[in-house]
């Protein structure tokens, strides 16, 4: 088992345990930090006021330290853990297969998901490993072309910002911004997940107790 427990000391702030596809648990605890949501490395804090006028100007801010499980590895998992890390949040990745999964079809990647790769400095990666594809043709039962269209036109409605590329190479460049900041466990799963007065404790498929 391992613990996601503590003291809540949350002070002023927003905190949500869902963040859209996947699954997700954490808690605060009781190692108290004050960072701006805007910025995470701000110092701009009085210590006498962390508890209690824990703000800059109108920017938000928390007065707790989180530890948070994320099940799975893929694309969704790895860029939550990204993101809280960067709060200062303790992430665990669990993932079931034994390593990274490199498999996958070639992705459209553009819109909002090119804008988070964007401001994780992720672009200049992925537009060297995709494709930029001249053209979308739709072909009958022998593979001969019927209709189609230029490709470019996708270019120009994103103003640039689209490129294509296998799945898998999206998922590694995600985790490699990860790997050396968070822990994660391979060939294994969530088996359990155990609420306490402070927070859950969570069991595994295969890894022995842990606290």
């Amino acid at each position: 088992m391992s613990d996601f427990s503590g003291n809540n000391t949350v002070r002023r702030g927003l905190f949500s345990d869902t963040f859209g596809p996947g699954h997700l648990t954490g808690t605060a605890i009781n190692r108290p930090v004050c960072s701006s949501l805007h910025n995470p490395k701000s110092a701009d804090f009085d210590q006498q006021d962390r508890d209690v006028n824990c703000q800059a100007g109108a920017v938000w801010c928390y007065s707790f330290f989180m530890k948070v499980l994320i099940s799975g590895a893929g694309i969704a998992g790895p860029t939550l853990a990204y993101w809280l890390n960067q709060y200062g949040i303790e992430v665990t990745i669990v993932e079931n297969a034994p390593r990274l999964r490199t498999g996958g079809y070639v992705i459209d990647f553009w819109g909002a998901g090119f804008e988070v790769a964007d401001r994780m400095g992720l672009v200049p990666q992925l537009m060297e490993k995709g494709y930029l594809i001249r053209e979308v043709r739709i072909v009958d039962e022998r593979g001969r072309r019927v209709a189609g269209f230029p490709a470019e036109v996708f270019g120009r409605v994103t103003q640039g910002r689209y490129v294509s590329l296998p799945r898998g190479d999206l998922a590694a460049a995600i985790f490699r911004k990860v790997e050396r900041k968070v822990e994660a466990i391979f060939g294994d799963s969530v088996a359990a997940i155990e609420p306490t007065s402070e927070g859950v404790r969570v069991g595994f498929e295969r890894r022995g107790a842990q606290l």
